[in-house]
């Protein structure tokens, strides 16, 4: 059975997953959650061993894999787009249940809602609804790719960006639309805080120097899709949002951000800022229990900052840039994706490394880790594969 860890807070509403972020590239090969780039590839890497973490089962698709899997509610099966143009659902034993066809790469991650349906978008510039069995239920076009990741709001509303440079915001019961707000530029993936405000990055991502991207960061009204406040820093991963409400996003300026409402306006207040090595393609990743927020960097390292005044805890180095996101389990084990093509696990406490595994042809990884109630560790490489992996230090506590 798949569940998704508790320690791990992402205000996406309605317990959904962290999907991958947006990003802005000249073909529809490129990656999502940091990927496209393959510069990681394995020519240039080591050969790495394995430590500490081994393989269950490894599935090949026919093409790269971006997306990150998504569970269904009944934590049976999980869902994975890949570049091959379908949209896979998966036993927890790797059987494929079946798969979806689109008319294009299908790059970002899918999102599930309470009454099983899984939503996904694709490069073909459509917007699909699928029943459980695989089933059309219904499609949406847009004006550009679908490269961000959906979510949904309590009521059930869809909010999906494109790249037309437009968020939409879907009815679930046939995909019309109740709003459309123009962001100009493409819209990354975004997230929902408890008042039901959105927040969203939007701009255009210089692929080759990140650190030259422009963008902006904004609040949306849920009813209409007003903008409510702007931030001007380029923003393209998913932002993550607190209980009370404090926003933290990673931008492609090399900092890390806290802001706050600053009153009944909708205005945000700046709370801190961190300043990394490289630009942030990472979503930020709250755990709560922890009072920290994860977030990856392209200068291969892993920040884990304290929520309350973004200072350093710890930073843990890797060998390439991260442009995937943390998945953090019940014992407190970080996992993450890095471009040299291995997924790490780090101890929360102090950032030591306690595994590594290397994916078969060591190419990015920028699918975010998906934890099952059993442990098991389920992500996707630009390998076109999509793997289980178990931890097998036995002896970490629960």
């Amino acid at each position: 059975m798949l569940t998704k860890p508790p320690r791990i807070y992402s205000m996406i509403s309605c317990g959904l997953f962290l999907l991958i972020p947006l990003l802005v590239l000249s073909s529809c090969g490129g990656g999502g959650g940091g990927g496209g780039d393959t510069s990681g590839s394995k020519s240039q890497n080591p050969v790495y061993q394995p430590l500490g973490l081994e393989e269950k089962w490894a599935f090949s698709t026919s093409d790269k894999i971006y997306s990150s899997p998504a569970c269904a509610p009944n934590g049976n099966t999980f869902y994975v787009g890949s570049n091959d143009k379908h949209l896979y659902a998966f036993s927890p034993q790797g059987t494929v249940l079946w798969k979806f066809p689109t008319e294009g790469a299908v790059f970002s991650s899918p999102a599930v809602g309470d009454d099983g349906t899984i939503y996904a978008g694709s490069c073909d510039g459509k917007f699909y609804a699928i029943n459980p069995n695989g089933t059309r239920k219904w499609s949406s076009d847009t004006g550009g790719w679908i490269l961000s990741s959906p979510v949904i709001d309590r009521q059930g509303i869809i909010y999906v960006g494109s790249n037309d440079g437009n968020l939409y915001a879907l009815y679930p019961s046939d995909g019309s639309r109740k709003w459309t707000k123009s962001l100009g530029g493409p819209v990354s993936s975004p997230a929902i805080g408890q008042d039901g405000t959105i927040y969203v990055g939007s701009g255009n991502l210089d692929w080759n120097r990140p650190e030259r991207s422009s963008g902006k960061l904004s609040a949306l009204d849920p009813e209409d899709g007003d903008i409510l406040w702007t931030g001007q820093m380029p923003v393209f991963a998913r932002p993550a949002v607190d209980s009370e409400g404090t926003v933290y996003a990673g931008s492609t300026n090399g900092f890390v951000y806290a802001f706050e409402p600053g009153g009944n306006t909708g205005e945000m207040a700046e709370k801190w800022r961190y300043q990394t090595g490289g630009p942030v393609l990472s979503c930020p990743v709250l755990d709560l229990e922890e009072d920290t927020v994860y977030v990856g960097s392209d200068d291969a390292r892993l920040y884990a900052l304290h929520t309350a005044d973004g200072s350093l805890e710890w930073a843990a180095a890797t060998d390439d840039k991260i442009r995937s996101s943390a998945a953090v389990s019940q014992n407190g084990t970080i996992y993450i994706g890095c471009h040299n093509g291995c997924l790490y696990a780090f101890e929360d406490h102090d950032g030591a490394r306690q595994g590594l595994f290397p994916t078969h042809r060591q190419e990015p990884i920028v699918s975010i880790p998906l934890i099952g109630q059993d442990g098991t560790i389920y992500f996707c490489g630009q390998d076109s594969r999509v793997y289980a992996i178990r931890d097998t230090a036995v002896d970490r506590a629960d």
